[in-house]
Parts: C-alpha cells; structure tokens; sequence
C-alpha cells in the first residue's frame, strides 16, 4: 500500500511501482486487515524510494502551492488524492479492525438527522449488559498496548509521507485528502506516537485550518483539530490545546461558509472536553492543565456565544452545543479565575439560547433545549439572583416546544430539560402549564391523535387558560416561531419522527414523575378545572410506569433465590399461597383473585422487589431489580406530590383519589 502511494505521490505517470513485500516488521496482528496475510514492512520495492524525502518529484509536480489555492487540477493530481485516501483509509480500516478506529464522537458530521435515539429517559428501564462482556472487554485489554504500539509505527510511517504532502504540495485536493486522513488517528494509536509527532500534527492542522488558501483544506484542519482536541496529549498540552484555540478562533471568522461550520463543530468538541475537566466530579488531569484550561476559558466563552449567534443554522446549532457545555461546568468561582464577567456573560448567553429556541431550525432548537437543560441541572449557577430572574422565559419556551413542536427530537429534549430543575421555587408561575402541558402531549401521543402527530396539540388552551400566568401570553404568540422553526423547510418534514417516538413517550414520563414529586396543594388554584382534567390520566401515567417497571422484573423475581423476608412479606405470600408472580393482562381492573382491590397483585410485586433488592443476590439481576425499585420510589414521591394536588381540588373524583392512595400505601414499604 505504501509503495503504490509513493508511486503515485512521486514518480512519472506510467510506472509501475514494483511492490515488495518485508517480513522485517514482525508480522504483527494488524496486517490481517489486508486480506489476512502475514504483516509485511512497507519497505519499497527494488530500484524505489525508501521515503518521500528521497524522491526525486516529477516536473509536472515541481512547483509550489500557487497563491489562489486552486492550482490546475490534472489526472495525476487525482491519482495522487486518491493514493493518499488509499493510505488513510487503509490504515483507519486497520485499526478499526482492532477496535482501535476514531470515536464515533469526534467524526465530523453536519447531518440534521443526528445518531440514533438516545438511551431511555430515567423513568424507563436501561438495558443491561450481559456479565460476560466485561469479561471479554478485560482479556482484549491485555494485548491492546501492544496492537497500539504496532499501529502507530505504521501511522509513523504513514505521517512521514502525509505531512510534506499537506504543507507543499500544490494541488488543494491532495493536500485537503492528506490532511483529512488525521482526522482517523484514534486516542490508543496517538498515545503511542512520538511527542514531538504528536505535536507536529496538531501544528500543522492549525496552520492548515488558518493559513492554506484552499477552503477545502481549512475545513479539513478544523475537522482534525476537533478530533484530536479531547485525546489526552492534545488536552493536556498547554502548547498544543493553546494552537488548537487559536486556529479556532480564527476560523470562526472565515469567509467560507464550510470552513465556519467545521470550525464551530469542532469548538463544541472543545468545550465538551472542557465541561468533562473542569465540572466540580471531574479528574484525571494534572494541576497544570487545569491552570492552562481556566486561562482559555474567557476565550472559548467569548466564542461560544459568537457561534451561535452565527449567520447559518449549521454553524449555529453547534454554537448552542458549545454554550451548552460551558453552561455545564460553568460556575461564579471559576468565572471568576477565568477573568468572566459572570452576570453579563449569562445574561448575552440566555438571550442566545431563547433567539435559537424560536428562529433556528430543528437541530438549533433542539442543541439549544440540552443546553437550557445543562443550564438548569448547574446547582452553582441557578443559586445565583441573577440567573433564576432570566430563567422564566427559558422555561416557557421549553414548555411550548413540548407543545407545539412538530420534531419528536426537540420535544424530547425540551421535556428532559423541563425535568432538570431540582426545586419548585425555580419553575416559578410556569409549573403548573408545565404539567399540564406534559400530561396533555403523554395522553395525546398514547391516543395516536392527529394532533399530537402534527405537533398541534391541544393542551395549549387548557395550560394558558387555566394558569392565568405569564404562560396565556407567550403561548398564544410563540406557537408560531416554535412550529416555523422545527417544520418549516424539507429536512424537517421529512425528519423520521418514528425512531423517537419511544424515546419522547419515556422522557414525558420520566418528567411528568418528576414534576408531580415537587407538587403542592398550592399549585392546584393556580389550574383547578384544568388540573380536575387531567388528574386521571396523571394517575394511569403513574400505574403504566409502574407496572412497566414490575412486568420487566417479573421474570427475575421468579428465578432468583430471596434470603430472608419480612414479616409482612411472608403473610403476603401465605396468603397467596405460592411464591409464583400471575401477571393479569390489566392490574387495574378487579380480578377473581382480588375483586375488590386492584392493587392487591401490585402489593405482592412490591414485596417481592423489597425482598430482593435486601438479598444476597449478586450479578445483573440483583442490579434490574434494584433500577426497578428506584423507579418505584420515583413512583411513589409522584403520587404523593398528585394526591398533594387532589387535596387543593374539591371536585376531583373521589375513586381516583381513593385508587391513588391504595397505590401510595403500595409503594410505601419501599
């Protein structure tokens, strides 16, 4: 592979590279990527060059990059690109093989689908993984290093040839191809490279992303910085982290539109691995770096903040993701260290967040929800008067997206952040229109409504007409900025709402748990008609939760061995008469089991997870069941907060309210 590049890369168009294949490089593991021979060196073969350096170029390759950046493209300037991604793409398949290939993470992509739905919101079950998985993960550990150490030799080799081609070559397209191969250099693979290598790429990258006059080879040193920004010899690196800024900061302001956006995708990957260091649980990085990092903070606050107030959805949907990542490690003390004003930076980042919440397209709406969220769940920074004054309209516009919007992604992401503020006080007159709201969509998104599927639901009226709050106003007049943003143009129409649909249905649940647990009797004058509405549904929302999370245990119930039980538990089950879990097709309706109280099963079930989650019983079953028996505490604080509710409403039913306190006593033991 390497003779055909240098071939192509040095010699006249004709010849015939004659290859050679040298055992001398050990023939080691990673040349099973090439059709599963034996390892080879990458020796050249008789009468070739053994590097570039040593290459004689041909005349019609000797000249320097020409000052426009887009010199004659000619048939050997293809064949040359293509020799180049050959390399690259060979050696990322390589170490791909070895579970050595790039982060999925740090993969540049300006796609407005996204990945994948995320993992189940906390009111659902996570999967698990099996045990022996962890087991298989540790024995591949034991022969990595080595792997790693034989892969970077050939990366070695490999920059030796790609680091000339992007600093001199002449044609844009070659050295875009060179430069973009960096991009694959995955962190086990980079640790094992030489220091000062290390460092020569990131320089180069930044010399490529602020001073090439090839847009295409800008772009390609902003996606490479962005990859390697979170390895540890880059992070660490006062030098290195300090260039990649620095390039950074100076590609932002680029004339070209795709320069911007690779260089606003890569900020964002800075500032998530300045959020991972600097945010009060992190670790692992030495006292020196931490200084470096607090002294580039004011510059990437700076940035951020100009980002996603940027002239192009792409390049402002990744500044909210930078904001969003500050916002999480943000805090007055390290504000202070970093030389911020903290007030006036809040204040211009809360009025960047509400301006991409209401004018930017699908994927500005919803980075802007997570950082909301992250803004939100930041203890330090919602303790300031400042901060808690500026969040009521951030909230009211969460509350409408959840509403209104036609993406299942930004509602979804609009709900989680709706969950993410740990006390009451902080919702201030919006809580109640936000529990409306949520319980409105989850029964309108279980009802298959039309509305619901067109993003037009009708809890709107209930919520602002009920509350007689700030929220009737902004309702009335955001729908519109809300709906235009996330459906007006092609992409969102045709965004695959069904792939999040799961996702939306956990994360309202998970969020409904969590409002109804900080509900008081207070909040029912605010909404009473309203709120008499939709206690019922509140209530089935609560059972379904519950008895999802019990229906999943079930099985594990029956085949672990319990130790020791509780008085209580044993009468339950001698009452019963056997230890097995009948599940009825519908626990809320009387059985001939139980006639006259529907909760009787779900008692037994309570007692059962009780039992377990107080066994011996080790392993993945020990922890389900005890994921379970956090959702059914999550449970039980919601239906005390809902019967807190119904004691404020007259007119609620008193069956409902007598079916929730049989659940609430269910749940107690717990």
């Amino acid at each position: 592979v390497k003779e055909a590049v240098v071939a192509n890369l040095h010699e006249l168009p004709g010849t015939a590279p004659t290859l050679r294949r040298n055992s001398s490089f050990g023939g080691g593991k990673p040349a099973a990527a090439a059709g599963g021979r034996d390892g080879g060196s990458w020796g050249a073969g008789k009468g070739q060059p053994t590097s570039p350096g040593a290459c004689t170029p041909a005349k019609a390759h000797d000249r320097g990059p020409s000052s426009s950046g887009a010199g004659p493209s000619t048939a050997d300037d293809k064949a040359m690109q293509h020799a180049v991604k050959l390399l690259g793409e060979y050696l990322a398949a390589t170490g791909k093989q070895h579970g050595m290939g790039p982060d999925a993470s740090q993969q540049f992509s300006d796609s407005d689908v996204g990945g994948p739905p995320p993992a189940a919101a906390p009111g659902a079950m996570p999967p698990h993984k099996p045990a022996a998985a962890a087991g298989q993960a540790s024995g591949q550990d034991d022969s990595s290093g080595a792997v790693a150490k034989q892969l970077a030799g050939w990366w070695q080799e490999g920059l030796g040839i790609l680091l000339p081609v992007a600093k001199s070559h002449v044609s844009d397209m070659v050295r875009a191809a060179a430069v973009g191969v960096w991009a694959d250099l995955s962190q086990p693979i980079f640790e094992h490279l030489p220091p000062d290598l290390q460092l020569q790429v990131v320089l180069q990258a930044a010399q490529s992303a602020t001073k090439d006059s090839a847009a295409a080879v800008r772009a390609a040193g902003c996606k490479v910085l962005g990859a390697c920004c979170s390895l540890p010899p880059v992070r660490d690196s006062a030098q290195a982290s300090a260039a990649v800024l620095a390039a950074l900061s100076t590609a932002l302001q680029d004339s070209v539109m795709s320069v911007r956006i690779a260089a606003c995708w890569a900020l964002a990957l800075v500032c998530e691995g300045m959020q991972q260091l600097l945010a009060p649980e992190a670790g692992g990085s030495s006292a020196s770096a931490r200084a470096h990092h607090r002294s580039q903070l004011q510059g990437l606050a700076q940035c951020a903040v100009s980002a996603a107030q940027g002239d192009a959805d792409k390049v402002r949907a990744n500044g909210a993701r930078a904001v969003g990542a500050l916002l999480g490690c943000m805090s007055p003390q390290l504000a202070s260290d970093a030389h911020i004003d903290i007030e006036s930076w809040l204040e211009g980042t809360l009025a960047v967040l509400q301006s991409c919440m209401t004018t930017g397209n699908m994927r500005v709406q919803w980075s802007a929800c997570v950082a909301a969220e992250a803004l939100l769940s930041n203890a330090q920074l919602m303790g300031m008067p400042h901060a808690v004054l500026r969040v009521g309209p951030i909230l009211l516009l969460l509350v409408m997206l959840v509403r209104d919007s036609a993406n299942f992604k930004i509602r979804m992401h609009a709900a989680s952040a709706l969950a993410a503020p740990r006390e009451r006080a902080l919702y201030g007159r919006c809580f109640t229109d936000a529990l409306l709201v949520v319980c409105g969509v989850i029964d309108s998104l279980a009802a298959g409504s039309t509305a619901a599927a067109a993003g037009t639901g009708g809890e709107g009226a209930a919520a602002g007409s009920g509350s007689g709050g700030p929220a009737a106003p902004a309702a009335g007049g955001g729908s519109t900025g809300a709906g235009t943003g996330a459906g007006g143009d092609e992409a969102s129409r045709n965004f695959p709402n069904f792939r999040y649909l799961a996702a939306l249905m956990d994360q309202l649940r998970s969020t409904l748990l969590h409002l109804l647990a900080l509900a008081s009797s207070a909040d029912a004058d605010q909404a009473r008609d309203a709120l008499t509405r939709r206690t019922d549904i509140m209530r089935r929302t609560l059972e379904g939760i519950m008895w999802s999370a019990l229906r999943d245990v079930a099985p594990v119930a029956d085949s672990v061995p319990v130790v020791g039980s509780s008085p209580d538990v044993a009468v339950a089950r001698q009452a019963r008469g056997d230890d097995a879990l009948r599940l009825p097709a519908d626990p809320f309706l009387p059985t001939a089991e139980s006639p006259t109280s529907p909760h009787a099963t779900v008692q037994a079930m309570v007692d059962r997870v009780h039992m377990l989650a107080a066994s011996s019983a080790g392993g993945d079953q020990a922890v389900q069941v005890l994921e379970v028996h956090q959702v059914l505490v999550r449970v039980q604080a919601a239906g005390r907060g809902l019967l807190q509710l119904m004691s404020g409403l007259p007119q609620a039913s008193p069956r409902h309210r007598a079916d929730l306190e049989e659940l609430v006593q269910a749940l107690r033991k717990l």
